[in-house]
């Protein structure tokens, strides 16, 4: 993970107001608070697999996706998704978890890069552990998706008869 910065900024690029909507029915899990901390990770948790940046409407279908790849884990583990979202939207929990003073949409992509290496070498197992889930969830949501499977040379599953 190298935090470029050109991968996107919600305060920077194209600003979809989509992302922020309370009540908006066509999503399973996320809050709009929810989204905003998604919004500012997952872009360096995707970089080096992202081929263009990934911002305004391509960063609201990817969120929905994410959104949505959520909704299937067990109630279980969207109860964990959640309670490592509501720390991450507290002060004191970006502060203890994450090293992270400001509020998110005045993170740097730097700031965050750091706070994941930090949490991918953790000595605590739980940090680790909130990372190789947002990691896999991320991931899985990209390469889940059938419009990234051309960027990577994969024709898509074989076809049963």
């Amino acid at each position: 993970m190298a935090a470029t910065g050109r991968m996107f900024w919600v305060s920077s690029e194209e600003f979809v107001p989509e992302l922020f909507t309370e009540g908006d029915e066509s999503w399973f899990v996320l809050e709009p608070e929810d989204r905003l901390v998604l919004a500012m990770i997952t872009p360096i948790v995707l970089d080096g697999v992202l081929t263009e940046t990934l911002y305004g409407t391509r960063l609201l279908a990817y969120l929905k996706d994410f959104d949505y790849s959520l909704s299937l884990l067990s109630l279980t583990q969207i109860k964990e998704f959640k309670e490592l979202l509501s720390l991450l939207k507290s002060l004191i929990g970006r502060v203890v978890i994450g090293g992270i003073w400001s509020t998110w949409n005045k993170v740097s992509p730097a700031t965050v890069e750091s706070m994941l290496q930090s949490w991918r070498s953790s000595y605590l197992d739980l940090i680790k552990v909130a990372y190789n889930g947002l990691k896999e969830l991320s991931y899985g949501t990209w390469y889940g998706n059938p419009d990234n499977w051309q960027r990577i040379g994969y024709a898509g599953p074989p076809e049963i008869r």
